[in-house]
């Protein structure tokens, strides 16, 4: 399984004691905000992984910790991730970060190990024609439970400024609960996170009914930003992380031998890398002086996918089962992901909206 033991990173990435830094001038607002996931639950964990990993160096380096994210957003598997980094308090030390990455493997290890769906009583063209999904999520909702339940459901137990966002399939909006709400909330907005439309029943609560966030937006960025400027801090004084649904980056292919299939994936593969976009541009639009540092998604692209996969990433019914030889494949690619992208763009500002001007004006000076 996928890990990094204590006592290696503590020895190999911090020299030193590390300190907290001091409130003053020159402090930042760091914030992250995670992806659907589409079906990339675990690569999620393991590219977060890499990024507090960064943490604990750059204080190995700068004798001072700094801390990681004030705040934090999810849609959908995204949202799973983002809950349980909420449940502790912003890591100020290498211990911190040991223990929330240690959080992360645990919970998608049991993901690996366990069903998560079932089937209806006479197959799937129950679920098709008779029920409001094909497959029963009761396995999925129980683990939920059995995670995060427990007697201090009625509590406020998350530590840190967190986000999920679900989709309200009545009257089409998308809904962000916040940390504000009680933790019984929280997982009922977690099991609304994972209802895909079709797979699974849309999840009913609070006299509605709700969808995973991802059948409006895929991601959030917007709320750690809001977050941060809620605590005070100015755009120019924010620093965003993001984990997306596609690579950050768009190959250049020779198409001219191409056939109909690969043209149908190349294209898939083009408005694929848009959609997944397309919050960032927002938000770096909209939030001009806000830092966009660490970027990070999905770089696989489906010609190096071997037959199986590929079969799995087009016709996989149930995007949130994995086994357990896919969690420690998924954790182990976005942690490599994750590594190379960071050391690429080391504390800059990503201006996305630049490089994809051309793409939106043909003409002018645009």
């Amino acid at each position: 399984m996928f890990a990094v033991t204590v006592a290696v990173l503590a020895a190999t990435l911090l020299a030193g004691p590390a300190h907290a830094a001091a409130p003053g001038d020159g402090r930042k607002c760091h914030g992250l905000a995670l992806a659907s996931g589409k079906s990339h639950g675990p690569y999620q964990a393991g590219a977060i992984y890499a990024m507090l990993e960064q943490f604990v160096k750059d204080a190995n380096e700068t004798g001072t910790f700094n801390g990681t994210w004030d705040a934090v957003s999810g849609v959908t598997e995204g949202a799973l991730n983002a809950y349980i980094l909420s449940l502790r308090e912003k890591e100020q030390s290498v211990e911190d970060v040991s223990a929330t990455m240690k959080d992360l493997s645990t919970f998608w290890a049991k993901m690996g190990a366990e069903e998560v769906y079932a089937g209806h009583s006479f197959g799937m063209l129950e679920g098709l024609v008779l029920r409001d999904g094909v497959f029963r999520a009761d396995p999925l909702m129980n683990l939920i439970d059995e995670v995060f339940g427990g007697d201090a459901v009625h509590l406020k137990n998350s530590k840190r400024a967190l986000n999920i966002g679900i989709a309200n399939l009545l009257n089409g909006t998308f809904v962000s609960f916040n940390d504000n709400f009680k933790t019984r909330d929280l997982i009922k907005a977690l099991k609304a996170s994972v209802a895909y439309p079709g797979v699974f029943a849309p999840f009913d609560a609070w006299n509605s009914t709700w969808l995973a966030g991802s059948a409006v937006w895929n991601i959030d960025v917007a709320a750690p930003i809001l977050r941060c400027k809620h605590m005070g801090f100015a755009e120019e004084d924010i620093i965003i992380d993001a984990i997306i649904d596609d690579a950050d980056e768009l190959d250049t292919v020779d198409v001219s031998n191409y056939n109909a299939f690969e043209m149908g994936l190349r294209t898939y593969e083009v408005m694929s890398y848009y959609t997944a976009r397309k919050a960032l541009l927002n938000a770096q639009i909209a939030y001009p002086a806000v830092s966009f540092r660490h970027v990070v998604g999905p770089k696989t692209s489906w010609r190096q996918l071997s037959l199986d996969q590929l079969y799995r990433s087009l016709f996989q019914l149930v995007p949130i089962s994995y086994s357990e030889r896919e969690v420690s494949l998924q954790m182990k690619q976005g942690y490599k992901d994750a590594e190379a992208a960071m050391k690429v763009n080391t504390g800059g500002h990503k201006k996305y909206h630049i490089d994809v001007k051309d793409t939106f004006y043909r003409s002018g000076d645009l």
